[in-house]
């Protein structure tokens, strides 16, 4: 019993002094906390150490804290308060504690400014630009960049002081594809002041574009067709025709359109597409158009187009084909009135005739409307297609018409016979008017509602399955 109470004796002591072990070594850590910027209760601020516990305090009015029970050694401090940058301090800690541990809270940025927007003054050469006013009422104003759209980094172009200060106008010094972009910043506290992320971008292209993408339809008789699109960078952000100011007529943006180099005339913004009236046929010509922005400065050309106008007449109707001999068809048809376009046709130069796809005709006069074929064969058929044709010459559409040329009334007509004599049943025929039978058909027939198993024959080439008496030919 006595050897029993002295073990438990010992393992309680072990068990103490293990514990003992196990703690580490604590020491005291105080500082103060201030606010650099921003509105907030240094009270709610929270002060925390790593380590063993992670003690935890909150200063006083005065920003005033101590922490206890810090574990000694290398420990990280920090202080954190909603709306401001939590801060943090390492400092090494021996059982003499530490008593400068202070640290600052400098305000979280503000929001970045929204609904950024630019409108180019040509005239004037500025961009004017406006966002909505920062919800941050410690904002004391904002900051404008300005990048080429192509870069990566913004340049400051100016400050403009005072919250409500929301708009500003700055200098187009240099043509260029520019993105603008602004900041919201607060100076009430140390440098660097807090500044907010960029705005949305403001793409603002201040260039005398070209116009773009022009066509040329050449598919008339006598005018070319030119249509573009208006200068302008494809995509969502940015496609700006040139636009006026209210300035004289001078001034007013308009399209410049040029043939062959020289310009030929001149039409409003508004409209993008032009007519080149009065044009030979088959005469080619080059284009281009110019935007000519309210500045009075004209932009570079488009893309040049060359083209020629060419319309060709429409198909001849009517188109018939009447043999006139044993070795001769006469055709007949009306010319083309239309062209291929439904116009009207104005330079038909001719018309002339295929047989079966080759020529047999060229330079048939408008208005003959007629032409007499001799085929090397008569008896069979062939195709004859009219086509008309201008100046150029283009030929339109034809029409056709399938024909052949009889040589006599009652043609040849090549047959075989078959030899049934072996195998037939002999009617006993002999010829002049006479009907014999019945025979038999070995089938039963059914004919409009009654059944034949039998058949009568006549010499004059019918049969009957009723009239045995009757001679004379019917049809």
């Amino acid at each position: 019993m006595e050897l029993r109470k002295c073990l438990i004796l010992l393992a309680t002591v072990s068990a103490l002094i293990l514990s003992a072990a196990s703690v580490s070594a604590q020491t005291t850590v105080s500082g103060t906390v201030a606010l650099d910027g921003g509105i907030g209760d240094i009270t709610q601020a929270t002060v925390q150490a790593d380590g063993q516990g992670t003690p935890t305090t909150h200063p006083n009015a005065n920003g005033y804290y101590t922490l206890t029970n810090v574990e000694i050694g290398l420990r990280r401090l920090t202080a954190s308060l909603e709306g401001f940058v939590t801060d943090t301090l390492h400092v090494f800690l021996t059982e003499g504690g530490y008593s400068e541990a202070d640290m600052s809270l400098r305000r979280d940025n503000p929001p970045a400014p929204l609904n950024l927007t630019g409108t180019i003054l040509w005239s004037f050469r500025l961009d004017s630009l406006h966002w909505d006013v920062s919800p941050d009422l410690l904002v004391d104003g904002y900051k404008l960049y300005r990048k080429q759209h192509s870069a990566d980094v913004f340049i400051l172009r100016q400050a403009i002081w005072g919250r409500d200060n929301n708009t500003t106008m700055d200098d187009l010094d240099a043509e260029g594809d520019w993105d603008y972009a602004v900041t919201a910043v607060d100076t009430n506290m140390s440098r660097p002041w807090a500044e907010s992320a960029y705005s949305n971008t403001a793409r603002q292209i201040y260039l005398h574009l070209a116009p773009t993408n022009l066509t040329a339809d050449g598919n008339f008789d006598s005018h070319v067709h030119l249509a573009w699109n208006a200068p302008g960078i494809p995509g969502p952000n940015y496609v700006r025709p040139p636009r006026g100011h209210g300035h004289s007529t001078l001034d007013e943006p308009r399209y410049l359109i040029y043939r062959d180099g020289t310009l030929l005339d001149s039409v409003l913004a508004a409209s993008t597409t032009w007519d080149d009236n009065g044009l030979p046929e088959n005469v080619p010509h080059t284009y281009e158009v110019a935007a000519r922005y309210d500045d009075n400065e004209s932009s570079p050309l488009s893309n040049s187009v060359t083209v020629r106008c060419n319309m060709a007449p429409g198909a001849p109707t009517n188109v018939q084909a009447t043999p006139i001999s044993e070795t001769q068809m006469r055709l007949t048809w009306v010319d083309p009135a239309l062209n291929a376009d439904g116009t009207t046709c104005v330079d038909l130069a001719g018309v002339q005739v295929l047989r079966d796809n080759e020529v047999i005709a060229t330079h048939i006069l408008p208005g003959v409307q007629q032409f007499t074929d001799t085929p090397a064969n008569p008896a069979i058929w062939h195709t004859w297609t009219v086509q008309g044709f201008d100046e150029v010459p283009n030929a339109g559409p034809g029409d056709s018409v399938r024909g052949r040329i009889l040589v006599c009334m009652c043609e040849p007509v090549e047959y075989d016979w078959v030899d049934i004599s072996t195998i037939g049943t002999n009617t006993g025929l002999t010829g002049g008017d006479e009907t014999l039978g019945p025979f038999a058909l070995g089938i039963q027939f059914p004919f409009y509602g009654n059944t034949h198993n039998r058949i009568f024959v006549c010499s004059n080439g019918w049969a009957s399955f009723t009239d045995s008496t009757s001679t004379a030919s019917l049809n």
